[in-house]
């Protein structure tokens, strides 16, 4: 039985729990997108870090180091050819210009990217394109949490259901941990049926 005590006791340690945690609650209420798979560009940082929480939530991922030849021949054709399977990653602009050009022989398409690069002084800047709610949730978590957990965050809660396509472009101050010159893209293609 729940007495009142119980009740306020849960209440304060629920208002206590981080943003990503209360996300994954928010998730279990909604419907996301299943990912086959999390691509992410092991030569940097924070794509190695965004891939230790996806797979630390169960989700399969994929090392590349510029080179996506193996990947494609070994696992995503054969897998593109059976299903149009939903796949999110972090890498370079070339990894994804690769990966976006392949996909579109299977009639998907990116449903989500990122850019995240560095302006003049070392701020972090992030230009977001995707559902409306997922940009909106993942830009007001961008000036409140860690980076990896922010985008780890908006990968395994993308929405499944269909919505408008928004940009938005969000500066942070100390979100990027390393001081790199490259642009990386966070991004999600799926299926042409699946989100706008």
């Amino acid at each position: 039985m729940t007495t009142r005590r119980r009740f306020i006791q849960s209440t304060i340690v629920l208002s206590a729990v981080p943003w990503t945690i209360a996300a994954r609650a928010q998730l279990a209420r909604t419907q996301s997108i299943r990912l086959e798979r999390f691509v992410f560009d092991e030569r940097y940082r924070e794509p190695v870090e965004v891939a230790r929480r996806v797979s630390g939530a169960g989700l399969r991922v994929s090392a590349v180091r510029g080179d996506l030849t193996d990947l494609w021949y070994n696992e995503l054709d054969m897998l593109w050819k059976s299903k149009p399977a939903p796949l999110a990653g972090f890498t370079t602009r070339q990894e994804l210009f690769v990966l976006e050009t392949l996909a579109a022989d299977h009639r998907m398409r990116p449903i989500y990217q990122g850019q995240h690069g560095l302006a003049n002084g070392g701020q972090a800047v992030h230009s977001l394109a995707g559902p409306a709610s997922m940009i909106s949730d993942l830009a007001s978590a961008l000036r409140a949490d860690t980076f990896a957990d922010c985008i780890a965050g908006a990968i395994l809660q993308s929405p499944a259901d269909p919505q408008p396509t928004v940009v938005r472009d969000v500066a942070s101050s100390d979100l990027l941990p390393s001081q790199r010159s490259d642009v990386l893209f966070s991004w999600i293609i799926a299926p042409r049926t699946v989100a706008v």
